[in-house]
């Protein structure tokens, strides 16, 4: 993403030299490390969590630049929407095709082996439109790996389907 090297050792640091002691019936336990990088409640936890948040849309924005993927307008004069992100929760929208699941694989991997994060498979689903053949959508979710679900009822407490 740009950053100055010097910058990116600091940091990583910060991430990989740090200890903890925990207190026991009031008194401190010895120090140990971490066997699995930052913790949730980590002061830089949301920071880098956002970076690599940042990584993944630019990696679905370039995606969509160069036509691999194609998400969806509202409008025929809009811009296209290919994902929306908050917190830890990600919708993608992709057009029902193996080659657009495979360029979704794609990115979620190098995603994985970049930021050190694990999609979770067991817990992502796919929705496909109406117009999409029960044939085209069991190939689809199977090369994603994830399950079908009919509809999605509500994204962060709102409908996901509104009107037509």
């Amino acid at each position: 993403m740009g950053f100055d090297m010097d910058w990116v050792q600091r940091v990583m640091t910060c991430v990989t030299t740090v200890t903890f002691a925990v207190l026991i019936n009031g008194s401190p336990s010895p120090e140990f490390r971490p066997s699995r990088g930052l913790r949730q409640g980590d002061s830089l936890s949301p920071y880098l969590f956002l970076l690599c948040a940042e990584a993944l849309s630019n990696m679905l924005r370039r995606a969509v630049e160069y036509q691999a993927l194609h998400g969806i307008r509202v409008t025929a004069a809009a811009s296209a929407i290919s994902h929306l992100l908050f917190a830890d929760d990600s919708i993608f929208f992709v057009r029902a095709t193996i080659q657009e699941a495979d360029v979704v694989n794609d990115i979620l991997r190098r995603y994985e082996a970049t930021s050190g994060q694990l999609v979770s498979l067991e817990k992502t689903t796919v929705v496909f439109s109406k117009g999409v053949t029960s044939s085209q959508r069991e190939a689809v979710a199977a090369r994603l790996g994830v399950e079908e679900v009919a509809e999605h009822a509500r994204y962060l407490g709102f409908p996901m389907v509104v009107g037509r």
